[in-house]
């Protein structure tokens, strides 16, 4: 059950089918960037914390002007269409061969190559701090670095991927100010 006062915001894990070294790559995250910005810009989402992870996007987000489930689908077909396509042309063979051979082998990329997706409505401001600490640390967890807060795609310090986003402000914050 979510709090009526709480904005409904989004907790969001998709994974790239195999694992792959792929979307901090310039070129992939600037696709993934694209299409969050595109929606940002057009106020149908509001990115409030995001980290990229070479295979696993996490995001916790405020939808504004789309249902959360529609903007899902939308994001995911879109980003694997776009990615499949570089990923068709991509100079590298090693990541050309992987895409042809591991997941375009049915030639049905981009209906798997989102292979996980995991979604949970955020209920709390603890909730939401936990999703958040969760995202923060998970390039230490996989290993990257050994403080989140040096992970360049993430929000800690940096912005390399060139997400927008507006962190998000609890009511209770603004109380008396």
């Amino acid at each position: 059950m979510t709090n009526p006062k709480f904005s409904e915001i989004w907790y969001l894990s998709m994974s790239v089918i195999g694992g792959p070294n792929l979307l901090t790559r310039p070129r992939y995250a600037g696709l993934l960037a694209r299409r969050l910005n595109a929606s940002h810009n057009a106020k149908q989402i509001i990115t409030r914390y995001y980290t990229l992870l070479p295979d696993q996007l996490l995001l916790l987000i405020e939808p504004v002007k789309i249902a959360y489930r529609d903007w899902l689908e939308e994001f995911k077909h879109n980003t694997a269409r776009d990615i499949c396509k570089s990923l068709a042309t991509d100079k590298e063979e090693d990541r050309r061969a992987w895409y042809e051979i591991f997941v375009n082998r049915d030639h049905n990329g981009e209906d798997i190559f989102w292979s996980k997706t995991e979604a949970h409505q955020v209920a709390s401001r603890n909730q939401y701090e936990s999703f958040q600490a969760q995202m923060f640390n998970a390039p230490v967890k996989a290993g990257y670095v050994n403080d989140g807060g040096a992970y360049p795609y993430g929000m800690a310090d940096m912005n390399r991927a060139g997400i927008l986003y507006e962190e998000m402000e609890f009511p209770e914050d603004s109380r008396g100010v």
